[in-house]
């Protein structure tokens, strides 16, 4: 025979009346020995402490735990499958109580609170558009999360004008897995298109919040997308090189980050360097970089201030086209360069390097000449000028004139050794210049006819018919 089936009970009807199962008429059964030692170890206790709820560390005299012995007893009595005489042994021992001291509550599914949690769904969810999520809070603190989990959850325990009342608001459904299906659509498609845009995967500790919330849920549900992860993983860059990038994009000047930024801009020159690395890489900018784009402001204020680029400058511009020519600058700072050449060029065209004529310094001397360099002394139109301006008479020799050439750059050595860098290579050019004329007093023949000499000395000595002929006093280049 069929069991009966078993209904479930209306949850507003009483419960059964619990208390111990009766005893078969005439028959008393002795209590157990386990259960009499357990019974003097609670009457220990209650002459002891005055109550019968003892700590859950209580032991009886052969190791078994009294709180649990008594809790079980408590929950045997009010299932009714605790014997008669059992209880009315507990019943005897003084300030035994049926009730625990933290009475189990009953599952409550929040439903009976209607008039408190659905006014509350309703106000989330015209405020938000959504249903809320089960740990929502509102901002009485009410749990209306857990309020409209219950009503989907138990809706058969619903009246039906409650059922009319939740399919009245918007965006209201029972079954919330098709939306968690779109949801989780929704949330791959926002971390493919993360990773195309910034070619890794979000981080927990961005700056940006809706990174880190993708980054999270990535997290939680890495078992349900594995395989979608897996995909969208081999297109972004490995987590060892991301921790490298952010080092270096941070700023760090650590060994091994400068020896890192080192070996990726040469794999980025030999164009061994993957797609979304070179698209990071391109992004950030190390010591040497930082440098350069430092010295392009530079440049760019210079000529802001309305000067011209001096030799420094133009040393500098002119090796950095050689770089670019050879491919050793990368794309940006290439099209950075090329941007300020235009602006050299068009600031030259709008600031010509023309000096007008002055008066010479000389006395009595109306000569006129163009004007000295920045920073140099007057100029005049000629030595005898510039004798006469200084008081001494005219070098009429060269080794006199060499030498108040070397006298003159006296001022402009003085300035070098204090530091001033400017117009050093003409400098040296004009020292160099002086020195040889101050060394070559009687100077001989001009080179190429001391190369002729040569040939033809050379030539005569290695004759098969003369070959002890030398060279006689007249051809002689050293005389």
């Amino acid at each position: 025979m069929a069991a009966p089936a078993r209904t479930r009970q209306a949850p507003n009807r009483p419960l059964p009346a619990t208390g111990p199962r009766p005893a078969p008429a005439g028959a008393t059964r002795p209590l157990p020995a386990s259960f009499a030692t357990a019974l003097a170890a609670l009457r220990a206790y209650a002459a002891a402490h005055g109550d019968c709820y003892p700590p859950r560390d209580t032991l009886m005299p052969d190791g078994r735990n009294l709180a649990t012995w008594v809790s079980n007893v408590r929950y045997a009595y009010h299932r009714g499958t605790l014997a008669a005489e059992r209880a009315t042994a507990l019943a005897a021992v003084p300030g035994w109580v049926w009730r625990s001291k933290r009475p189990r509550r009953r599952l409550d599914t929040g439903l009976s609170r209607w008039s408190v949690g659905y006014p509350a769904l309703v106000a989330w969810i015209r405020a938000r558009g959504t249903i809320p999520p089960v740990g929502a809070l509102d901002a009485d603190g009410y749990r209306v999360g857990r309020f409209a989990r219950n009503c989907r959850q138990h809706r058969d325990r619903l009246r039906p004008e409650q059922r009319d009342a939740l399919l009245a608001l918007p965006g209201w459904r029972w079954d919330i897995s098709a939306a968690r299906r779109k949801d989780r659509t929704d949330r791959l498609d926002a971390l493919r298109t993360f990773v195309t845009t910034h070619h890794h995967l979000p981080q927990l500790d961005a700056a940006d919040p809706a990174e880190r919330v993708l980054a999270g849920w990535a997290r939680r549900s890495h078992a349900g997308i594995a395989g979608e992860l897996a995909a969208i993983r081999r297109a972004a860059v490995p987590d060892t090189w991301l921790r490298r990038y952010r080092l270096a994009a941070a700023g760090d000047t650590g060994k091994s980050t400068v020896e890192w930024m080192s070996r990726q801009r040469a794999a980025l020159r030999a164009g061994t360097m993957p797609e979304p690395h070179r698209a990071l890489f391109g992004r950030i900018r190390g010591r040497q970089e930082q440098r350069w784009y430092q010295r392009v402001e530079q440049l760019r204020g210079l000529l802001a201030a309305g000067r011209h680029p001096d030799e420094s400058a133009q040393g500098w511009l002119t090796r950095q086209h050689r770089r670019a020519a050879n491919g050793t600058l990368t794309a940006e700072q290439a099209a950075e360069l090329a941007a300020l050449a235009d602006q050299v060029a068009a600031f030259r065209a709008a600031h010509p390097r023309r000096r007008t004529a002055v008066d010479c310094q000389g006395p009595g001397c109306t000569a006129r000449i163009q004007p000295p360099a920045r920073g140099r002394a007057p100029r005049y139109c000629g030595p005898a000028c510039a004798t006469a301006a200084r008081g001494r008479p005219a070098a009429t020799s060269p080794a006199a004139r060499s030498a108040a050439a070397l006298i003159r750059l006296v001022p402009a050595l003085q300035r070098v050794a204090a530091g001033q860098l400017s117009g050093l290579p003409a400098l040296t050019r004009r020292v160099q210049r002086a020195t040889d004329s101050l060394a070559g007093t009687h100077p001989g023949p001009p080179p190429a006819a001391r190369r002729r000499v040569r040939r033809r000395w050379r030539t005569r000595s290695a004759g098969p018919s003369s070959p002890q002929r030398t060279v006689g006093p007249a051809t002689d280049p050293v005389r």
